[in-house]
């Protein structure tokens, strides 16, 4: 559930944050196909990166499938309709306005979800490669998983909800949902959106919650708050490899197989640990792991992607996230791109995720070395350099609309030729049309 003001609902949220802290605190992640051997607690360095919902969309379906119910009568919706359905368009005092607009940027925020990729790592901590985190595309009415509809008045500041259907209580996994945005709220008084950003956010947002993210916007640590400025769950407005991490567990793509351990504390001749990957916590008796880092305060020069510190963990839009092994640090950057090219086409490959730009065929030009027997081409957009013999036909010479006993031995497919006398070919034809 998104809502407006949201710094402004900080000291509302205090009690019942305060209550559901003391309820969830050292959770054990239960109620999916593939929960990880940890915990994850409040207040442990770095805090909590995020809290799972029991209900989700199932991890078997690979795609979500978002459909705007425009069209649709209010019988056909069905179980999806609720209290206030909204058509699209809002009156303001200078008028009635079609709200369509809104869509381009819902889509954008549910689209993110699907611009993410995780890096995998086997036990003894080496990159395997990438995993997409989920598909998205956009559904019609007879193929969605979740279906957006604009409301009004939902009330209690809240401008958005999302809501399950159809779950199935042995799996907690629901098919449909249904996302209700608050049509009065995100236009202005001339219909037009008043905050773009904010409608990507909140998209973003409401999906997280169908793939299984709960609103974490406080947390109780230590007799005091912790407001989560740093998620999107929370007050971030974008997605961040936090929020993401919850979601890898969900769909089971991070467990118990991958975890790559950082040592945080020794207490009562435990050790404890916590994984790099999921911020997943244990105490163990004997440090028998394979990887297993110790927490230290870094200097932010070893935070380069070059310096050795830092590891890759997923590959989102434009930017890799690189995770550092020894403290709490994320580091955000644009990918590193260079060519990666074969025989007919070529693509940017980023050199840190390995992230992917969409393959284009070459646009070969002539170097300008050319030899007896061939000639160079080059790719103008990257490096691709090819060797080519040259494809030869015959001209023949003529001199005061006489022919001569010389022709012109050209290529087809560059500049070279040469004179040359006319020899009959090994058939016996004649070298030229002369």
């Amino acid at each position: 559930m998104k809502k407006i003001n949201k710094k402004s609902t900080k000291l509302c949220l205090l009690l019942i944050c305060f209550t559901f802290a003391l309820l969830t605190l050292n959770i054990k992640v239960s109620g999916h196909d593939q929960s990880p051997d940890v915990t994850f607690e409040d207040c442990v360095s770095g805090n909590r990166w995020f809290k799972l919902l029991n209900w989700h969309i199932s991890d078997e379906v690979p795609t979500i499938k978002y459909y705007f119910c425009e069209g649709l009568t209010y019988n056909e919706l069905g179980i999806y309709s609720v209290h206030n359905f909204h058509s699209w368009t809002v009156s303001k005092p200078s008028g009635s306005y079609e709200i369509s607009e809104i869509k381009q940027y819902l889509s954008e925020g549910i689209r993110n979800w699907g611009n993410i990729k995780i890096a995998q790592y086997d036990s003894s901590g080496q990159l395997l490669g990438y995993t997409q985190l989920v598909n998205v595309e956009e559904g019609n009415r007879n193929d969605y998983n979740v279906i957006i509809c604009p409301h009004q008045n939902l009330g209690g500041g809240t401008v958005a909800d999302m809501w399950r259907m159809n779950m199935n209580l042995n799996t907690y996994h629901a098919d449909h949902f249904r996302f209700r945005f608050d049509a009065e709220h995100f236009f202005n008084e001339y219909g037009i959106v008043r905050d773009p950003d904010e409608a990507i956010s909140v998209a973003s947002h409401e999906i997280g919650h169908m793939l299984g993210l709960n609103d974490m916007y406080a947390d109780l640590c230590n007799g005091s708050m912790h407001y989560h400025d740093e998620i999107l769950m929370g007050y971030n407005s974008t997605i961040t490899y936090k929020d993401v991490a919850g979601v890898s567990i969900n769909r089971g793509i991070h467990t118990d197989s991958d975890h790559i351990w950082q040592m945080y504390k020794i207490s009562n001749n435990k050790y404890y640990v916590r994984c790099l990957l999921c911020n997943g916590i244990k105490s163990v008796t004997a440090l028998a792991y394979s990887q297993s880092y110790s927490l230290v305060s870094c200097s932010p020069t070893s935070h380069s992607s070059t310096g050795g510190n830092l590891i890759p963990v997923a590959s989102m839009g434009d930017q890799h996230v690189l995770r550092c092994k020894f403290c709490d640090t994320f580091v955000y950057e644009d990918h590193d791109y260079e060519w990666n090219y074969n025989l007919h086409s070529h693509m940017w490959k980023c050199t840190i995720c390995a992230a992917e730009k969409e393959t284009v065929s070459h646009t070969m030009v002539y170097t300008g070395n050319i030899t007896d027997e061939g000639h160079e081409r080059i790719c103008v957009d990257c490096d691709y350099l090819v060797y080519i013999t040259h494809a030869f036909y015959y001209t023949p010479i003529y001199r005061f609309g006489i022919p001569t006993l010389q022709h012109e031995k050209r290529c087809w497919n560059c500049d070279f030729y040469v004179k040359e006398n006319h020899e009959p070919l090994p058939n016996g034809e004649n070298c030229c049309t002369y």
